[in-house]
């Protein structure tokens, strides 16, 4: 009876360990098998620089006035192509009191110094002719008569340029009318009318009326980062996608790149600005369009490319499994080269017949 059991004991122990080394290899198998693979090819690859940034009219001209008032009459909209010296609005003025009352007050002291002299002219008039004063006396009090009409008929004008804002007969140069300095098109109106508006002076930057550019003229304005900056250099070529016109692909060059970086949020960036072609007939390109622009470098012609997430790194030493003959994977180390960000290049190690490991499958590449 002791022998049957040890028997039996036996007997079960190894079709346990039967059981185990199959299920060992059956499991080894599987996870061979469950892993796909990913040849290398011959492809055109280059690093490329991305900057983000939006399509801006080369010159934007701010139209101010050079009068305080308030907006009586607005010519034109948004839109709207303009020629320079075109008239876009006139300016009610508002009197200012003070000025007002010190100018009529002038005018009636000066109409009182009218009548004197007008007294003192007649005067030495009559008394030039009977040969009482002589002909320097009489063209003194001539002089002074007309000085005084002229004094007179000053402070009248002044007082309607105080009311008005423009004296009779310089109605063409009047500072109420607001003209175009610029030709182009209408991008924006901030006022309407009876908006307050103030002059631009030395010490005021003034009210914008409206503000013109010539949109035939654009270039791109955007942000590279620091390490991109410094392999820029001016006269790039870039491609211009924009966002709302996914069918046109524009053409810049760049002209710029900003000597001093700015720090946004903990990142040091740099502006650059390229121009753009804007080709004819087709679609309309619009000022503050954002805009990414591609500047590509070390371009690559036919090297051997491998997608670069199936890399691994040991020790900052890259390296892939590739596929046997009998379904497992053995390492092999590799040299890179140009990388851009998708595809990288590989300088030795494997071939195109290598099979490579997927070993970071994502659910995409298992929906596949």
């Amino acid at each position: 009876m002791k022998k049957i059991l040890i028997t039996t004991f036996i007997i079960i122990a190894i079709a346990g360990l039967v059981f185990a080394v199959g299920y060992i290899f059956k499991s080894n198998s599987k996870d061979n098998k469950a892993y796909k693979t990913q040849k290398a090819s011959y492809q055109s690859i280059g690093k490329t620089i991305v900057a983000t940034g939006k399509i801006v009219p080369l010159e934007e001209v701010e139209i101010k006035p050079n009068i305080s008032g308030i907006i009586d009459r607005l010519l034109v909209v948004e839109g709207q192509e303009v020629e320079q010296g075109q008239l876009l609005a006139t300016i009610r003025v508002v009197p200012s009191v003070a000025d007002l009352n010190n100018a009529q007050e002038q005018l009636r002291s000066n109409q009182i110094s009218l009548t004197r002299e007008l007294q003192n002219y007649n005067r030495t008039r009559l008394l030039y002719n009977q040969g009482v004063v002589s002909k320097q006396d009489f063209e003194v009090a001539d002089a002074s008569y007309k000085m005084a009409q002229q004094n007179v008929n000053l402070t009248r004008k002044q007082i309607q340029i105080i009311k008005t804002g423009v004296a009779p007969g310089l109605e063409s140069v009047a500072t109420t009318q607001i003209r175009a300095t610029a030709s182009g098109i209408i991008l924006t109106i901030p006022l309407k009318r009876g908006a307050q508006v103030i002059e631009s002076n030395s010490f005021n930057p003034g009210t914008t009326v409206c503000t013109i550019a010539d949109i035939k003229k654009m270039i791109f304005e955007g942000k590279v980062d620091e390490a991109a900056a410094g392999n820029l250099q001016e006269n790039m070529e870039m491609k211009i996608a924009i966002g709302a016109l996914p069918n046109q692909k524009l053409k810049g060059t760049l002209y710029f790149i900003a000597p001093k970086g700015k720090d946004e949020n903990g990142a040091v960036q740099f502006d650059i600005k390229a121009n753009v072609t804007i080709p004819s007939g087709g679609d309309f390109v619009r000022a503050g369009y954002s805009a990414n622009a591609t500047i590509e470098l070390d371009k690559e012609r036919k090297v051997l490319t491998l997608n670069e997430a199936l890399l691994q790194y040991d020790k900052e030493k890259p390296f892939v499994e590739i596929k046997q003959k009998d379904g497992s994977f053995k390492r092999k180390d590799i040299t890179v080269g140009t990388s851009n960000g998708t595809l990288i290049e590989i300088k030795s190690g494997i071939s195109t017949t290598d099979e490579i490991k997927v070993w970071n499958e994502t659910e995409e590449d298992k929906k596949e």
